[in-house]
Formats: C-alpha cells, sequence, structure tokens
C-alpha cells in the first residue's frame, strides 16, 4: 500500500512532534516552515493533502490558502487548518478563524484542544480525522 503524501506547514516543534506520532506510521509527512518553500514544493512535486498551522511566526495561513487554491494544478488537494495548543485568547477566535478559512476553500479546521483529554492525548482520533480528509478527497 502506498503511503499518502502530506506536506504540513508548520514551524513549531510540539506540533510536529503530535503530528508526526500520529500520522508518520502510515504517512509520508513533509514539514516545512515557510510557505514560499511549501508552495514551491506543492508546485514541483504530488501531495495527497495539505496541513497548515494557523498561528505561524513566519508565514501567513490565509495567504498561503489563497495561493494554493489559485493554483489550479493544486485546487482539488484537501487544505486542513491546524490550531496547535492554544491560550484562552486564541481559543475565542477559533470559531471566527474557523469560518474564514473554510470560506476561502479550506477543507476542514482542525483544534489540537480538541484531542487533549485531562493529560493524555488522543493520537487515534486525531489520525481518524486527518485520515477522513485523505478518503474523502479520493472518493471526489
Amino acid at each position: 500500500m502506498n503511503k499518502s503524501r502530506i506536506l504540513i506547514l508548520e514551524d513549531a516543534l510540539p506540533a510536529v512532534k503530535v503530528l508526526r506520532a500520529s500520522l508518520g506510521e502510515r504517512h509520508d509527512l513533509v514539514f516545512i516552515p515557510n510557505e514560499h518553500h511549501a508552495l514551491s514544493l506543492l508546485r514541483s512535486e504530488h501531495f495527497d493533502l495539505i496541513i497548515c498551522r494557523v498561528f505561524l511566526e513566519e508565514a501567513d495561513p490565509f495567504q498561503f490558502l489563497h495561493a494554493v487554491r489559485s493554483d489550479e494544478r493544486l485546487q482539488k488537494v484537501p487544505f486542513i487548518c491546524f490550531a496547535g495548543l492554544q491560550t484562552k485568547r486564541a481559543r475565542q477566535l477559533n470559531e471566527a478563524l474557523a469560518k474564514s478559512f473554510l470560506k476561502l476553500g479550506a477543507a476542514g479546521y482542525i483544534k489540537i484542544d480538541d484531542y487533549c483529554i485531562d493529560e493524555s492525548f488522543d493520537i487515534d482520533k486525531l489520525r481518524a480525522d486527518i485520515e477522513h480528509f485523505l478518503l474523502n478527497s479520493h472518493v471526489a
């Protein structure tokens, strides 16, 4: 079975570890810290899914999503927005951010806080939710 290729625009090591732990065995993960390199790679190689962190230090996720959706070759690649562990203030922005990203063409908006239960983390649920986007993209 071929592994799905997932490009992940992410610049925070804790989130990289979480995504690698939940998806790394079943998928070919490519972590990129900036949008320009990510776009270049997307245009030159095949990817089955794009995951983009919402709060990035060195990139604008809205600009990145717009660039992906404006490129005919990339329009059908599912794009998931990923919000890492957040402060109370950042959590207040989730609903508005999710609506904005979905309106601009994202397939989904995932909040890592939804997978935290007390002091543990539900890696299987995160994997299942992300793989749901891969399955739906192959059906369409």
